[in-house]
């Protein structure tokens, strides 16, 4: 009930709140501006304060002007330039775009493409991941993160996370391997569905490494692939080693809300060519056309 009375002080003035109010008769819908600024909910008590309301500033969830506005002297004439050639699709800023991110993150290649979603996407592809297949991942995430993996007919297993960091726990991954999967052969399978688990997807989630380590000991007694989901997380460094290039393929995103604003996702596969040539057939292209590294 304080948190409640506390809400609407800060919310909605202090005067509205009074010693009168019946908490169970109060719907959030008569919290109006116009209501608001007619009187106290329940129509008891002192006016209500048109001074706190007026004074009140809106902040907006996310806004790059005044960032933009310290390069923009810079992003200007690159910009005029791309215009001016007209190549809006692929062409040399993205192959140096791809090279540079690349170069940031410590991974051999990179491959840009239309947003995190579809980096992740192209990720799994890449590493043959299809119908049968389990993926064993966090559910604290952006939905993409399992939805890609639903998109290709195969399974997200979730474990849980580590509530220090938010990110998938190597404990929680270790007990499901032990208490829910069984080795046959080769392959590590899921009792309780009888599906392939053929890979480990972490979230490096807001600038947060997640802990590779043994997380990648489990990946490596099982054969099993590692795609970093690290959409939050580009120049974050896991034991010195930035994430994204300890896995198979990490990937990134620079949608505004996270680290950046460009509308391309590199996707930046650590084993080079076999990867790459496979990440570039499934995107339609080949890794010559795509990347300077391979030429």
């Amino acid at each position: 009930m304080n948190a409640f009375r506390y809400f609407l002080r800060a919310h909605l003035g202090r005067d509205m709140i009074t010693l009168h109010y019946q908490p169970s008769l109060i719907n959030m819908r008569d919290l109006t501006p116009e209501k608001v600024q007619s009187g106290p909910v329940g129509g008891s008590g002192g006016p209500c304060s048109n001074d706190i309301l007026a004074a009140m500033t809106n902040v907006p969830l996310l806004d790059l002007k005044a960032q933009f506005a310290q390069i923009r002297s810079e992003v200007m004439p690159l910009i005029e330039q791309v215009c001016a050639s007209q190549r809006f699709i692929l062409g040399e800023n993205v192959l140096a775009l791809e090279a540079e991110v690349a170069r940031y993150c410590a991974s051999a290649d990179g491959i840009g493409v239309s947003s995190g979603t579809d980096a992740l996407l192209l990720a799994l592809m890449a590493l043959g991941v299809g119908a049968g297949d389990e993926i064993i991942t966090t559910p604290f995430t952006f939905f993409a993160t399992a939805g890609t993996i639903a998109r290709l007919g195969a399974r997200p297993v979730f474990c849980d996370i580590d509530p220090a960091t938010f990110n998938i726990s190597p404990g929680a991954v270790q007990d499901f391997v032990d208490r829910q999967c069984t080795v046959r052969g080769r392959q590590l399978i899921n009792n309780a569905t009888g599906g392939r688990i053929k890979g480990l997807m972490p979230v490096h989630l807001y600038g947060q490494a997640a802990d590779m380590d043994p997380l990648m000991a489990i990946a490596k007694r099982h054969g099993l692939k590692v795609i970093e989901d690290a959409a939050q997380a580009i120049g974050t460094e896991y034991q010195g080693v930035r994430v994204g290039s300890i896995g198979d393929i990490g990937c990134f995103s620079f949608f505004p809300a996270r680290t950046s604003a460009p509308s391309a996702t590199p996707v930046c596969a650590r084993r080079r060519m076999r990867i790459l040539r496979r990440a570039c057939g499934c995107c339609g292209c080949t890794a010559e056309s795509r990347s300077i590294f391979m030429r």
